[in-house]
């Protein structure tokens, strides 16, 4: 075996050992455990979740995945004495299909009822709404076809009246509570016989509404919000949606929305719509659309005037949520709490490895030069001292901006100091020693003397070090982060308080509890791992076995 593979040995069993008795102490088992625990939240997060870093889902970001500051799913299932809420729903689809409705008569997978008077009736159409102008609010994929409510009537017919026709699905909303929000869409196009001046000979009234079974029908939308025009649709239309443009990111059918229903009473919603509608619960609900012809012309000759549907969707926004539920944006907090993983090891250990760096380069230099180099980076190390760091910090990240990596310079810059005085006092013991002064004698140069015989004998005091520093900037990141200070394209622990904070929801304990619990653990984790590190590394501390 030659000289370099045996090194490479003893190396490995030099660190064989050292990890015995890392592990002999509960502190280091406890630490490393821990700190495995966080590695690897932070390199499985995508694997664990399938939202993003903010807790959004990437293909629909502006989409709430539940009503705001819902609480955790699991909170519906335990007693109430423990703090459950049965009370509690989650979301439910209406439409499980809405890019192209079918008739339950028509297809095993079809979900709508039609019922209608005489003179009309529901057909397939090859029409579909275009996939590229699919609105931001609508969740689903576009797909060929659409359904058509049809009324035709010959010349000898002479109805002079107004006929209506519903086409609708039942929904058994099976919570003891109502959701916290709706959203829905609709896509509707008129087209029929027109008169010589291009109006429609037959308008009609499109009207979507909610309704629990045997009790109130509650508007949503109807065609006079939709267009602007008569309440009556009196000419043909392209395809048109619940909201002035097919860009806006939230439908006129959102119960959050401002509704425009100041025209006929019995279209105006309730002042707390989601309560009013949902105050039944378990029940079945309707949902669906009516459609009215107005036919009051005289009987020229054939006429016909055909609504198209598609894109008919609707889905309730649940008041619990996922493993720790929402915030007040509707976005995933487990997703947030595990990438805020990432976040806390990232600026932990670079800052950790930044200043220990800094203060081993000036500690053994100050040490070991001494004179003018000595005093200088003493002073200045003394000058850094006084300066109260978190308040500095607050200024330097206000001027320079609340990215991370600028997080992640400050601190370093900033936390070398009280390592640079441990380096150097150790370094001025060990430059006397006559191991130190043999190698002076045989002609070592100074940087030969620092590196080879002065930085292994501190390579202890870096490695508790290097644990010891990571905590302090943990709580640091999520102090400032927690002051308003964070990087708005990450989310970290200290993010997540400010925002429960800015949100007023420090009664939701699943949003409050997890990333303080977690800043606590990984700065525990660190700190006991420091101490089990001391305990190996320090001569002084080693007890006889």
């Amino acid at each position: 075996m030659s000289s370099s593979e045996s090194l490479i040995v003893f190396r490995f069993k030099r660190f064989g050992s050292f990890i015995k008795k890392l592990f002999r102490t509960w502190q280091g088992m406890l630490g490393v455990l821990l700190i495995l625990g966080f590695i690897f939240l932070s390199i499985f997060a995508p694997v664990l979740t399938p939202y993003n870093a903010l807790g959004q889902n990437p293909n629909n970001p502006d989409r709430f995945l539940a009503g705001d500051i819902a609480a955790p799913s699991w909170v519906r299932h335990i007693p109430t004495f423990l703090g459950g809420n049965p009370s509690l729903s989650e979301n439910l689809q209406f439409v499980k299909n809405p890019g192209t409705p079918l008739l339950a008569q028509w297809d095993p997978s079809g979900q709508w009822i039609f019922e209608a008077d005489q003179l009309l009736t529901c057909t397939r159409s090859d029409m579909s709404y275009p996939t590229e102008r699919k609105p931001k609010w609508f969740d689903y994929p576009s797909q060929d076809g659409s359904i058509a409510i049809n009324y035709s009537r010959t010349s000898l017919d002479c109805p002079n009246t107004t006929y209506s026709a519903t086409l609708f699905r039942r929904i058994q909303h099976d919570y003891s509570g109502p959701p916290k929000r709706w959203t829905g869409n609709i896509a509707v196009m008129v087209n029929g016989t027109q008169t010589e001046k291009g109006k429609l000979q037959v308008p009609v009234l499109v009207r979507v509404f909610i309704q629990p079974e045997n009790g109130t029908k509650f508007t949503l939308w109807y065609s006079k919000s939709l267009l602007g025009k008569p309440l009556n649709v009196d000419e043909p239309t392209g395809w048109v949606i619940p909201q002035d443009t097919w860009e806006s990111s939230i439908s006129y059918m959102d119960s959050n929305a401002n509704q425009l229903r100041d025209v006929e009473p019995r279209f105006v919603l309730p002042r707390d719509p989601v309560r009013e509608v949902f105050k039944l619960n378990p029940w079945t609900y309707l949902y669906g659309v009516e459609v009215y012809v107005d036919d009051k012309q005289a009987a020229t000759g054939p006429v016909s005037t055909i609504v198209t549907i598609d894109d008919f969707s609707f889905d309730t926004l649940g008041t619990s949520w996922g493993l720790l539920g929402t915030d007040d944006a509707g976005r995933d907090l487990f997703s947030q709490l595990i990438y805020g993983t990432r976040i806390s090891l990232y600026v932990g250990v670079l800052v950790a490895v930044l200043a220990v760096a800094i203060g081993l380069t000036v500690g053994l230099a100050s040490g070991y030069i001494g004179g003018a180099v000595d005093q200088l980076t003493m002073r200045v190390n003394d000058l850094l001292l006084v300066l109260p760091s978190l308040p500095f910090l607050i200024v330097l990240v206000a001027v320079m901006g609340a990215r991370i990596e600028n997080l992640i310079l400050f601190q370093g810059l900033l936390g070398w100091n009280g390592f640079a005085r441990v380096v150097r006092s150790q370094t001025l013991s060990l430059k006397e020693r006559p191991f130190v002064e043999a190698a002076k004698a045989a002609g070592a140069t100074t940087p030969h003397v620092i590196v080879s015989h002065i930085l292994p004998n501190v390579m202890s005091l870096v490695y508790i070090s290097l644990a010891t520093s990571v905590p302090g900037a943990v709580t640091a990141e999520a102090a400032l982060s927690w002051l308003g200070f964070f990087d708005p394209n990450r989310m970290s622990w200290g993010r997540m308080l400010r925002e429960a904070t800015g949100a007023g929801a420090m009664t939701a304990w699943w949003w409050i509890i997890p990333p303080g619990l977690l800043i606590s653990l990984l700065a525990v984790a660190f700190i006991v791992l420091g101490f089990a590190l001391d305990d190996v590394l320090n001569p002084k501390l080693r007890v006889r076995r």
